[in-house]
């Protein structure tokens, strides 16, 4: 309500919003990583500085998606967060960090329909520091990179297209 009658256009608010959010997840994240690289001293392999960006790429698409949820008309609070609860859970089962039997179903994917894991967002963002730790060239985190970027700018786009028909006091 706060918002709806501020004096400023959707547009406006819709970035302030995305900006915060992708704000704060960038610093959640990077202060897990910071943790996991000084106080359990488990090194990036001397990639610390690409592996920010990841981070941040990473916070990217999952705001991205946030948004795009958010923006879903006619929806309440709980079935949207059961929406992104699902995403994150299915997401990370298909990509194999359930366990042995999910590593076991990701491996099947990737022999016999590898272009289903371009469509997951789990998929991607597990692979976007997998190819920084195991590559000793940067082209599988570039080509990864720019899957992720496309995937957060489809989210947002769509997002943002749900958006522009919906009054101030649904925003």
């Amino acid at each position: 309500a706060r918002r709806s009658i501020a004096p400023l256009s959707k547009w406006k608010q819709l970035s302030a919003s995305f900006c915060a959010s992708w704000l704060v997840s960038f610093i959640s994240l990077l202060v897990a990583f910071l943790y996991i690289r000084f106080v359990c001293g488990i090194s990036a392999g001397g990639r610390e500085g690409m592996a920010i960006v990841a981070i941040a790429i990473s916070s990217f698409v999952a705001t991205s998606c946030g948004l795009l949820i958010g923006a879903l008309p006619r929806l309440s609070q709980g079935a949207k967060i059961g929406i992104s609860t699902a995403i994150a859970c299915i997401g990370a089962l298909f990509a194999g960090l359930y366990g042995q039997y999910a590593m076991d179903v990701n491996d099947a994917i990737s022999r016999k329909v590898p272009a289903l894991h371009m469509l997951n967002p789990v998929k991607q963002v597990s692979d976007l520091f997998y190819d920084l730790l195991y590559y000793d060239s940067y082209r599988p985190f570039l080509l990864t990179t720019g899957i992720i970027i496309l995937m957060g700018a489809l989210f947002m786009g769509s997002a943002v297209m749900l958006l522009r028909r919906q009054r101030y006091e649904y925003l």
